[in-house]
């Protein structure tokens, strides 16, 4: 329970195992009926700490719901063929929880007990015959019966509490399954309301449907086809709204990500790699490199041998980096100049390309040059070479993007409709130089060499992370149209308004670089490469509101934000 590993006290060897559903196959155990019952109480929003509810909070919520009561009452005589004939247990929360639900069902016509540790020996030794005689048909019981008691009559089992650990959940579930003459089936009543995002569903789930090759979702919304024989999980249509929101918003932490890994094998028929782990467990690629690294965690919990990592400091701003990067030219660059090495010789001609890598890494300029860094870093990074090699992989797999070149009177490595941070575009357009970094703190830039405007755009500015005087206006009108506003110092008869109002010639480019916000999972979000813009209109002045027309068609998901900032 403690999660720590006890294989390395045994030589790393199991001599035995049996899993759930292979005992139920081979009638070592007895088939269950599980049933997920919508329960009223809503814990969404009630403190969950060290993976845990607080069991007098869900105490005082328990026991002041008559409503609740209700449902369970009516849950019963919907699923339990013989309430006369039930041999049930309940699991609680609290000792006051298990006595207000003994009270509960008594003033119902249905005999109860509660037990607990206060519970005087005579009464916990006759608790059974009464069970088994018929006098009683409940036992209420808190932090007992979880394991070492043998009743294996009881044929209903109601989870009257959410149980965070799975060890738990599947002692309290085992009471139920032995063998009993007589007895056909298991009857499981567990009460599922909204839950809070980090309680996690998929565990009991995953250790009652054994092995998959789908994901829980589709388990679930296929109302769990490959259960063992003589078994079926039905989920009431709230419950499994309920259930599917809580898997779908998970929050994960670093200790539930190393339980998921340490049981992987345990619940699915695939190899454990990145792909499978992020798709079997619902993981968006993006949102688990802003905190995480696959193999440190694989390492973490002893499934990879030989990792070593030199350069730790730059590992969360690459793989970052990495996970948003959605060019194919540039992630098939970055795949063979790893799977090569170095930076071999027919890469030494695409400098601006080595740029971009080298900022994908390492947010400094460098001490020496670019390609002396890349070339350190490759050599003495295997491990995260091999990871970001998984990651080009994945990103490769699932691009979804039909990106387009740009036609100008230079070359540009950036591919229209593409996503890239602030230092791979500046390095693209050649203006992070080898010996310096040019510290860009506004949201334009002149490149006068290449006679072009870069604007740096983000749609939805937060107030904390601007000034109010740099809180522009910025939004598509249309999916061909862009409103700007330029800096608050800029009149129409400076140089610069004059070249942006002016300059209409083919050598004045002007290139616009779009994101819908400042953040993403709290990292920095990059900017989609919009392409070339051409003046239309302005007005006004300090700032000068310009509409830009695009060369090509604004995304849909731009519009969308814009509408949505023009309705507020």
């Amino acid at each position: 329970m403690d999660s720590e590993d006890i294989t390395k006290h045994f030589n790393n060897r199991i001599a035995s195992e049996i899993r759930l559903t292979e005992a139920i196959n081979r009638k070592l155990l007895c088939p269950f009926h599980y049933f997920g019952v919508a329960d009223l109480v809503d814990l969404e929003h009630m403190q969950f700490k060290r993976g845990k509810y607080l069991p007098k909070e869900l105490e005082n919520i328990y026991i002041k719901s008559d409503q609740r009561i209700n449902v369970i009452l009516k849950s019963l005589e919907k699923y339990v063929t013989d309430i006369d004939e039930m041999k049930a247990l309940g699991f609680c929360v609290t000792k006051v929880h298990a006595l207000y639900m003994a009270n509960k069902f008594n003033e119902a016509g249905i005999p109860s007990i509660n037990l607990d540790s206060d519970s005087r020996k005579e009464i916990r030794t006759t608790a059974k015959a009464k069970l088994l005689s018929g006098e009683i048909k409940c036992i209420f019981v808190v932090d007992l019966y979880n394991e070492g008691v043998d009743i294996p009559e009881i044929d209903t089992v109601l989870f009257l509490r959410p149980t965070e650990s799975l060890t738990v959940f599947l002692q309290q579930f085992g009471r139920g399954l032995r063998l009993s003459d007589g007895k056909e089936t298991l009857t499981v009543l567990d009460y599922v309301g909204h839950a809070h995002k980090q309680y996690d569903f998929s565990l009991k789930f995953r250790a009652l449907i054994g092995k998959s090759k789908k994901t829980l979702e589709k388990e679930i919304e296929n109302e769990f086809p490959n259960m063992p024989v003589g078994c079926s999980i039905k989920l009431e249509k709230v419950a499994m709204q309920n259930i599917l929101k809580n898997i779908q918003s998970a929050a994960f932490n670093k200790i539930s990500l190393k339980n998921m890994i340490r049981l992987f094998n345990n619940n699915f028929e695939m190899e454990l790699n990145l792909e499978n782990f992020l798709q079997m467990h619902h993981i968006d690629l993006v949102q688990f490199y802003a905190k995480y690294s696959f193999y440190e965690l694989l390492n973490e919990c002893d499934k990879l041998n030989d990792y070593s990592v030199f350069n730790v400091k730059n590992r969360k701003n690459f793989f970052r980096r990495l996970s948003v990067l959605n060019s194919y030219d540039f992630l098939k660059y970055i795949k063979d100049v790893f799977n090569d090495g170095e930076i071999s010789e027919e890469k030494l001609e695409d400098k601006n390309m080595i740029a971009m890598l080298y900022y994908t890494i390492f947010t400094e300029s460098p001490e020496v040059s670019y390609i002396y860094s890349l070339n350190n870093f490759i050599k003495k990074n295997k491990s995260l070479l091999d990871e970001a090699i998984e990651i080009i992989h994945y990103k490769l797999r699932h691009l979804k993007l039909i990106e387009k070149k740009i036609e100008l009177n230079y070359e540009l490595p950036l591919d229209i409709y593409a996503d890239y941070h602030l230092d791979q575009i500046l390095a693209a357009l050649n203006v992070h130089k080898e010996n310096k970094k040019f510290p860009l703190r506004q949201g334009v830039f002149y490149v006068k060499e290449k006679q072009t405007d870069i604007f740096f755009i983000t749609i939805n500015k937060m107030e904390g992370d601007y000034l109010e005087s740099t809180m522009y206006n910025d939004y598509a009108i249309s999916n061909e149209l862009f409103h700007w506003e330029s800096q608050s110092t800029t009149s129409i008869t400076s140089n610069t308004g004059k070249r942006y109002i002016n300059d209409k010639s083919e050598e004045h480019v002007v290139l616009l670089f779009v994101r819908e916000t400042k953040k993403i999972y709290g990292g920095t979000n990059p900017y989609t490469f919009l392409g070339r813009a051409r003046y239309v209109s302005h007005s006004g002045s300090k700032p000068i509101k310009i509409i830009w027309q695009l060369d090509n068609k604004i995304p849909q998901r731009i519009i969308r934000k814009s509408n949505l900032k023009l309705a507020e």
